[in-house]
């Protein structure tokens, strides 16, 4: 696959910004990529900036034989910082809201031909996503801080979404403690089953990222290495860890509840990480009554190496919970590769953070 890139993002920030990204995959002789177009109205007023806009791209999800099937996602946006009551003031109040359409092919078995050869046709299945977030954000050099809010609504769930973030600083530079708490609701859920896809997950593998927020580079390669790649959404569990009650596997469709710490005490590159949480689920008894179960306490603890932080990092633990202690040591080694920040917004973004 080879592609290319046209923006015009620079610091600071221009009233329009572009960014044009398509990919061209010889395999399949098709056109991927990434687009996005916001206008920033800077206002007198208790806004500091508006920017309102939309963004879109297409990669491929799943490959089934030799057919590639692919996502799109269009979603309009609008963003807005709260102005602060200092030039200097080191926190920042932000809000925004976008709508997320979703289009997803799938395919179904059609016909044989004349050689016998398995003919599919595709077909394009849809959703949406409300999505909206607010919060606050310090970048004090000592210790920063995050608290946000996320509410998601589809038309057979609504979720709620609390994380908060925690930094103290050693006197060593660029190393400290880091904490993450994660907590999430469903306030509305139609059919645990069949909206399982939306359920928490203590790691954030491909499967979390039902909103295609996230590059996986092994979004369709399953079983291979590229598929342990993770991103730190829900739970942020580094290493694969499934909710359990009595040693059963269960699903978290009612709530989770998540604590992360991280210590780099030598270098920015070397920490030691832990993750604990529990999880709760509906499910029916015989009669088609709910039923409440809570999950067993989860954890991993491990050591991470921070090749280039926060933007490839890789996780090696040294003990979990569940069952899948059984897995080969090395199917449980998991990696961040933070490709959004390749995106020049995202530079911009996280520099101004």
């Amino acid at each position: 696959m080879v592609g290319m890139a046209f923006y015009n993002s620079t610091l600071p920030s221009k009233k329009f910004e572009y960014i044009l990204a398509p990919l061209y995959s010889f395999y399949t002789n098709e056109l991927n990529g990434y687009a996005s177009a916001f206008y920033h109205i800077m206002p007198n007023t208790f806004i500091q900036d508006m920017a309102v806009g939309a963004s879109a791209k297409s990669f491929t999800r799943l490959n089934v034989g030799k057919q590639e099937l692919k996502y799109y996602k269009i979603n309009p946006r609008i963003e807005i910082e709260f102005r602060k009551k200092r030039a200097r003031q080191f926190t920042n109040t932000f809000f925004y809201y976008e709508f997320v359409n979703i289009y997803e092919e799938n395919t179904d078995f059609a016909k044989r031909d004349e050689n016998g050869k398995v003919l599919y046709a595709k077909n394009l299945d849809y959703f949406y996503i409300n999505n909206v977030t607010g919060g606050i954000k310090s970048k004090h050099p000592i210790n920063p801080y995050l608290l946000k809010g996320n509410v998601q609504q589809h038309q057979d769930f609504v979720k709620l979404n609390v994380e908060a973030r925690y930094s103290f600083a050693y006197k060593k530079p660029k190393t400290g403690l880091n904490f993450r708490f994660f907590v999430g609701r469903f306030l509305y859920n139609s059919d645990e089953q069949k909206n399982s896809r939306f359920n928490y997950n203590f790691s954030g593998m491909e499967a979390s990222d039902y909103m295609y927020n996230e590059l996986f580079v092994g979004r369709n390669d399953v079983g291979g290495r590229f598929n342990q790649q993770i991103a730190l959404l829900d739970g942020g569990f580094k290493n694969p860890v499934i909710p359990e009650s009595q040693g059963q596997f269960m699903q978290a469709n009612k709530w989770m509840n998540t604590l992360n710490v991280e210590s780099n005490l030598l270098s920015k590159h070397l920490s030691l990480y832990a993750d604990v949480g529990m999880a709760a689920t509906i499910s029916r008894d015989f009669l088609g009554n709910e039923v409440d179960k809570v999950s067993d306490f989860a954890y991993n603890v491990g050591i991470a190496l921070k090749i280039v932080p926060d933007f490839f990092e890789i996780y090696f633990p040294i003990t979990s919970s569940g069952e899948l202690n059984q897995l080969k040591y090395q199917d449980k080694i998991r990696f961040v590769l933070n490709l959004k920040l390749i995106q020049p917004f995202e530079i911009i973004r996280k520099f101004e953070m």
